[in-house]
């Protein structure tokens, strides 16, 4: 939200953009937790492996913090190209 000021009032503007990054970011938060999944790894296994902390990882995976995508993206990049997993790069074009 944009709040601006007057001398006697407040008044404010809602921003419809945050619609869809809530949208967006539960669609992160699923693939994520489909990925991690999909190696069969723990919290601890699959966060040592992309050198975040774990706290970080749950904190995504239980959605409160955003994902950044580009980071998804490159998470299922590496795991395709070491035949860890296979097809998850097809979720982005559903999304």
């Amino acid at each position: 939200m944009i709040f601006k000021r007057s001398r006697t009032f407040l008044s404010f503007s809602v921003d419809f953009t945050d619609v869809y990054i809530e949208r967006q970011e539960g669609d992160l938060r699923t693939i994520l937790l489909q990925l991690r999944g999909a190696t069969e790894w723990t919290q601890k296994s699959f966060a040592e492996y992309f050198y975040i902390p774990r706290r970080t990882l749950q904190e995504w995976e239980h959605g409160k913090r955003g994902m950044p995508e580009y980071l998804l993206r490159l998470m299922v990049y590496k795991l395709e190209h070491e035949n860890i997993v296979s097809d998850f790069s097809k979720k982005f074009e559903e999304m």
